[in-house]
């Protein structure tokens, strides 16, 4: 191959390619194509054409640019397009090697945004043009105007030339990293950050060599980098964001990563990128909400072991205690946690393992109604009874034709104990004739009702036990004046007549189908006791108050809305309010829901905004 006539020494600072198109317009060739272009690597082209050794070629600053960056998806190198600073360019005529850096959109000195195209033809500038400082127009290059760039831009910038200069500094989770490592990281970061619409695969940037596909890339890995690691979390929470409506069966990281979380295992493991990993597990341990099991592989094995999030079976496994009674306790309230769903379409609890030792105190402050019939000496159908007039305190109640057990609070019931701490022993050689409560449940309070009424009023002061048989637990050991309690029970008896409605009484008051009523009765959604005289069903009036105050029919929120029954129901399941009984849940007449703040905030949007119903 001819050798060139002319071929000058490179400035300290010149770009490789700056350097070869100065060398062409010297030897009057248009561009570096014409003056280098062989089948032979360049850098052997570029040895033949100006006569240099091996050894001074690779002694040269800009014959860097010839050492593979060691990354496919994106050179670190420019080849495809020219930008300059023409601050600079007007200083010196000369190409700068930063200028030439794939990323680098910013002069660090002059703080203004490079050019990559003529101020007065607009035309791309590439490296086949016949003169380094003119446009195949004949413009001055030198004379383009100079345009600020942002602050984050320009801290950027200088972080990459000083990476190619070899100079240290930077942010600490970028000190272990050369040039080309910092440009990939920079690549992968920003087109993940950046949300071009249309593009599929996010890092396969069309015209990545020009300034205007390429500066909003710097941009937005500048402000991911220099914000580290918050603008790191920033990044991920925006690709969730992204991704919520995509959310797939199968692994749910790349549900909700999508590509970036296996691109970044894949691509980033070695030890110099361990900032952006750990970046990675310190989001997931904040805010990652689903448990981590041995499938998670990329993820470390210290986090796997030690995030906050478990499953409930686990809990249960330390808590010695079955999920069932943790899912009843996270449902009334008792528990923190929250329920996720799997691929799977199944729903599972998760609780935050930091909870665990607060969680176990609440399951022993728990008993199930077995132990709580032993500790109130009383029969366990009585315990029922005094569960379902709510006067053992919060109770959770067991799934229908399951296994679970009541689960009680110790506390209240110790508490509700403590009414018959301080009684004398009993003797039954004294002066009054006593009764102990389970003998006055044989004999005396016949009536369902009257074993509630009686602790209610032993509760509010009105009838109390005069003594305690020594060898006896709990309310069982109570001893009652025999005549005062038989007076109590006949005072009850005769307001019972007086204010209890029969069932069809009870439906006109309530605006009920008499078919609905009876259904009602027999959910237990409707309290009532039986006339042991007739073995009618009675309700009371106290019990149509609670009734109207816990519940309200379908058709009276339709009326309120001046809507139809059908459109209320289809409103209110699209809202996520569900009737507790109806037609079409468990055959009622009539749809019954409950009187919650949830509903009464609806209907009273509803109310305000009726003409943006669902449709």
């Amino acid at each position: 191959m001819t050798r060139l006539i002319y071929h000058p020494a490179p400035h300290e600072t010149e770009g490789l390619y700056g350097f070869l198109l100065r060398v062409a317009e010297g030897n009057g060739l248009q561009g570096i194509r014409a003056a280098f272009d062989n089948h032979d690597s360049l850098d052997v082209c570029i040895r033949q054409r100006l006569g240099w050794d091996l050894k001074s070629l690779h002694g040269m600053r800009l014959f860097q640019e010839l050492e593979p960056a060691g990354y496919d998806t994106y050179k670190v190198w420019n080849r495809r397009g020219s930008r300059y600073c023409p601050v600079c360019l007007k200083l010196a005529g000369y190409w700068r090697q930063e200028w030439e850096l794939a990323l680098l959109t910013v002069c660090p000195e002059h703080r203004c945004a490079l050019v990559d195209v003529c101020h007065q033809c607009g035309h791309s500038l590439d490296w086949n043009r016949s003169a380094l400082l003119r446009c195949v127009c004949g413009a001055r290059l030198q004379e383009a105007p100079a345009v600020a760039a942002g602050e984050i831009e320009t801290i950027f910038a200088t972080l990459l030339r000083d990476r190619l200069t070899g100079c240290d500094g930077g942010p600490e989770h970028l000190q272990f990293l050369q040039l080309a490592q910092l440009h990939r990281l920079a690549v992968f970061l920003g087109a993940y950050a950046d949300p071009a619409p249309g593009r599929r695969i996010l890092l396969k940037i069309p015209r990545f060599a020009t300034m205007q596909a390429v500066r909003p890339i710097a941009h937005y890995a500048a402000e991911t980098l220099l914000d580290w690691p918050d603008g790191f979390h920033r990044l991920l929470r925006n690709l969730r964001a992204r991704r919520q409506e995509n959310v797939r069966r199968g692994n749910q990281f790349i549900g909700q990563f999508g590509s970036f979380y296996s691109f970044m295992f894949e691509q980033f493991s070695q030890p110099e990128f361990s900032a952006i990993i750990y970046a990675f597990e310190a989001y997931i341990a904040e805010n990652w909400p689903r448990p981590l099991t041995n499938r998670n592989k990329l993820l470390s094995k210290d986090l796997r072991q030690k995030h906050i999030w478990i499953p409930a079976k686990e809990a249960a496994h330390v808590l010695a205690t079955s999920p069932r009674k943790l899912a009843l306790l996270h449902k009334a309230g008792r528990i923190a946690g929250h329920v996720m769903a799997t691929p799977g379409g199944r729903k599972m609890l998760c609780i935050d393992r930091r909870e665990l030792s607060q969680i176990a105190d609440s399951l022993r402050e728990t008993v199930d109604l077995r132990s709580a019939a032993q500790l109130l000496g009383l029969q366990r159908r009585r315990v029922s009874q005094l569960i379902e007039h709510r006067l053992l305190g919060p109770a959770i109640a067991p799934k229908a034709h399951r296994s679970s057990s009541w689960i009680l609070s110790r506390s209240f019931l110790e508490n509700l104990l403590v009414l018959g701490s301080n009684l004398p022993d009993w003797h039954e050689n004294t002066d009054r004739l006593g009764l102990s409560l389970n003998d006055a449940l044989r004999f005396v309070l016949h009536r369902e009702s009257l074993f509630p009424n009686l602790i209610l009023s032993v509760i509010e002061g009105e009838m109390l036990p005069i003594a305690a048989i020594a060898d006896r637990a709990g309310m069982g050991a109570w001893v009652f004046d025999r005549e005062e309690l038989t007076d109590w029970r006949d005072r009850q008896l005769e307001t019972l007549r007086e204010e209890a409605l029969t069932v069809p009484e009870a439906a006109r008051r309530l605006g009920l189908k008499q078919e609905t009523a009876y259904h009602l009765l027999a959910r237990g959604i409707l309290p009532f006791t039986v006339d042991p005289d007739t073995d009618q069903r009675l309700i009371r009036k106290s019990e149509l108050d609670g009734f109207r105050e816990s519940y309200v029919l379908g058709s009276q929120i339709a009326l309120e809305l001046n809507l139809s029954p059908r459109r209320v129901i289809q409103i209110l399941e699209k809202l996520g309010i569900f009737a507790v009984c109806g037609p079409a849940i468990d055959g009622s007449r009539q749809y019954l829901y409950r009187r919650d703040t949830a509903l009464q905030a609806v209907v009273e949007a509803l109310w305000r905004d009726a003409e943006r119903l669902p449709s």
